[in-house]
């Protein structure tokens, strides 16, 4: 008897720390990360590909010349027959708002960095999150727990308790 009081006690915990990883830990690991794929083709002043590891200081810019950079790390970048490949942000985060164009300025050791600087471009799907912030596309809306409490939304059904659990997940008054 005392055996199964104690199964019961370990399986309420395993399913405590379950739903504490669940809802609270993960949400943490699903942010945005802040790093952009770069990859470059580099040379040295002969045209011939550079192999090994080289010191690159990449900056983002928002002017295509002059001006200060917003954003800068320098990156130890292993190059191969010239191509390399790095995650900018891996040091420092790229935290810029990203709602007017940048331009990437690169610059491999004590050289001088790189003209022209390279625009930073869009990728397909990326266009989707910009019509998903834009209020005319998606309105103005503020909701309560009364204006949600159940009944089905698009074919599911969703009970009272749930509206409930999502006010308080979403911080809805």
């Amino acid at each position: 008897m005392k055996t199964r009081i104690r199964v019961k006690g370990f399986l309420g915990i395993l399913v405590f720390i379950f739903f504490f990883l669940t809802f609270f830990i993960t949400p943490g690991f699903t942010q945005i990360p802040h790093k952009i794929n770069y990859q470059g083709y580099l040379t040295d002043s002969g045209g011939n590909p550079v192999n090994g590891t080289v010191s690159i200081l990449f900056s983002i810019y928002d002017v295509s010349s002059g001006g200060t950079a917003l954003w800068s790390e320098t990156q130890s970048v292993n190059v191969n027959q010239g191509i390399y490949s790095v995650n900018l942000g891996d040091n420092n985060p790229v935290n810029l708002a990203f709602d007017k164009p940048y331009y990437l300025g690169v610059k491999v050791g004590s050289d001088s960095e790189m003209t022209p600087r390279i625009p930073l471009t869009s990728v397909g799907y990326a266009f989707r999150a910009n019509t998903a912030q834009t209020v005319e596309t998606i309105g103005s809306h503020t909701h309560s727990a009364s204006d949600i409490t159940s009944g089905t939304l698009d074919n599911a059904r969703f009970s009272a308790y749930s509206a409930r659990r999502f006010d308080k997940r979403c911080n809805l008054p």
